[in-house]
């Protein structure tokens, strides 16, 4: 993969975690107080964001 293609398609990753799923998601992404049980789901995208953009090299 080229290293344009792969700059842009790290991008969209990142767009999508922090914009898309930010939006799909409401609430429980928000940096409003929430519940125990919404604070380990937006703990838990946190760490899969983190996850996933850790598999990719930086370039």
């Amino acid at each position: 993969m080229d290293s344009a293609r792969y700059h842009t398609r790290r991008a969209e990753i990142e767009t999508y975690f922090d914009r898309t799923a930010a939006a799909t998601l409401g609430d429980v992404t928000s940096d409003a107080p929430v519940s125990r049980i919404r604070r380990t789901v937006r703990r838990g995208r946190d760490e899969m964001r983190d996850t996933l953009l850790s598999w990719l090299p930086e370039i």
